[in-house]
């Protein structure tokens, strides 16, 4: 979404009480001075598109030889957020002293020429780079989810030698590229945090024929036991679908899933976390960790997480 900036609405006849009042009547949200964006649309973005829209906002008013770093730059190239403050631009500038102000977060640092890129016209710092400022500078679970991402896209920053952070270089050391949602990137911080066995990712399961049946978002052999987690759109209707029909093909998947794991005589257990599920308190939950299945024999063990999140 594009802003309102002020000075070309006065071009297009539209007065500062007009602005002024349309703030007041809560029709639009002041992102910074001189800049707007209408209430109703700005609420209902996503987190990435609302950072998006603010840097917009607030790229006129910086230094040219600032670059966008940090979240910004994250957003810019397409990595996901979660519960992670965007209402401050992030630039990385030569010679600034860091600091915070209202709007803006800067930081004083060198970067080298292949360390800065160009998107959609801004200047904004490399995946790579982007990724290694992320693992210092937001806490575990929100580094991971973009981080997880940035490996996916294709980052290399598996070995940095000049990462001093404790924090940041296990951040780096726990980023897998395997996996393809915030969801999925959560569901394994919760898993580590909880001491669950560290599963394998994104493996196919066939049939005894050798046919595809699915590719699961976790799984651990040695239990026989698979997991996914499960995104509340997997659920909703797409391109006029029935509701209904995608559960039950959902189901369907899900049985033969069971069946097929089944006749090779191990355990099956589904722990499914969901959207309402992988967010959850900052300590182990108390309701986390035994699941209940047991098949041939053998105890299968998962999540059942039903704290929520947004």
């Amino acid at each position: 979404m594009e802003p309102i900036f002020r000075a070309r609405a006065l071009r297009d006849g539209i007065s500062d009480e007009r602005l002024q009042a349309a703030t007041a009547r809560n029709e639009l949200i002041r992102i910074r001075s001189g800049v707007y964006v209408p209430a109703s649309d700005f609420r209902a973005m996503h987190l990435e598109d609302r950072h998006r829209t603010v840097v917009i906002g607030g790229v006129p008013r910086l230094h040219e030889d600032s670059v966008l770093s940090h979240i910004s730059a994250a957003v810019l190239h397409g990595l996901p957020l979660w519960r992670t403050d965007v209402s401050r631009v992030h630039v990385t500038r030569l010679g600034a002293t860091t600091r915070t102000t209202k709007r803006t977060r800067f930081s004083g640092a060198p970067l080298t020429l292949d360390e800065v890129t160009w998107i959609d016209g801004y200047r904004v710092t490399s995946l790579d780079r982007t990724v290694l400022d992320i693992a210092r500078s937001l806490p575990f679970e929100q580094a991971v989810v973009v981080g997880d991402a940035g490996i996916h896209k294709g980052a290399q920053v598996k070995a940095v030698p000049d990462v001093r952070s404790e924090q940041a270089r296990r951040i780096l050391a726990f980023l897998d590229g395997r996996a393809e949602s915030p969801g999925e990137s959560r569901s394994r911080v919760l898993m580590d945090r909880l001491r669950i066995a560290k599963p394998q990712s994104q493996i196919t399961i066939l049939d005894m024929a050798g046919r595809f049946i699915a590719r699961v978002d976790f799984c651990w052999p040695e239990f026989g036991l698979v997991g996914e987690f499960d995104g509340l759109l997997k659920y909703k209707a797409v391109h006029g679908e029935d509701s209904s029909a995608v559960v039950a093909d959902e189901k369907r998947r899900e049985d033969r899933l069971r069946a097929a794991v089944a006749r090779r005589a191990l355990g099956v257990g589904r722990p499914r976390p969901t959207d309402t599920d992988a967010g959850g308190p900052t300590k182990p939950p108390a309701r986390a960790g035994r699941c209940a299945v047991t098949v041939a024999g053998l105890g299968i063990h998962g999540l059942r997480d039903r704290a929520s999140t947004t």
